[in-house]
């Protein structure tokens, strides 16, 4: 027994410890990059679904509200041309503008949870990568201090020699 085999064991577990937290820590991070995925791409589509959901409702609101100033207007005896007409089309217009900019809001948040989705997908595969560079890591790193102790690369050299009595002043 040369002393090596206690170094040798113990080199050789801690490699294997590294290689396995390295495994352990690339899958854990895919997975909840793919967890993040999932969600973003719920959340995207929930709120394309919210959008028009909204646009539905705003656009019940303008009809009731038309028909309120229809009434209005014809219960004051205004006839509907000229300027009433003028003012209840612009309304109707404003109304329309209003569904859209509803719409279009949901799509621009919708479309931030879509890319968020993509860039934790991409995160995901990139935590597999990361694993398998750490477990090539942690092996080399591993083999070189072994063979260090091995063929006696990593033995101690002798001490720097002190020239502090020879300096003079």
């Amino acid at each position: 027994m040369t002393g090596l085999e206690p170094a040798l064991i113990f080199g050789l577990l801690s490699t294997g410890i590294s290689a396995i937290g390295a495994i352990s820590s690339a899958r854990a991070d895919s997975k909840a990059n793919k967890y993040n995925a999932a969600v973003n791409a719920q959340n995207a589509t929930q709120t394309r679904k919210q959008g028009v959901i909204d646009a539905d409702r705003a656009s019940r609101m303008a009809r009731l509200r038309a028909g309120t100033n229809v009434a209005n207007v014809g219960g004051s005896g205004i006839t509907l041309e000229g300027s009433a007409l003028d003012v209840l089309e612009e309304n109707a217009k404003e109304e329309s503008l209003n569904q859209l900019r509803i719409v279009h809001g949901s799509e621009i948040q919708a479309i931030g949870f879509d890319r968020n989705a993509a860039m934790s997908t991409s995160a995901a595969a990139n935590a597999k990568t990361k694993g398998r560079f750490g477990v090539a890591s942690a092996v080399l790193n591993g083999a070189t201090k072994l063979s260090g102790k091995e063929f006696g690369f990593g033995s101690k050299s002798a001490p720097a020699p002190n020239h502090a009595d020879q300096i003079t002043f």
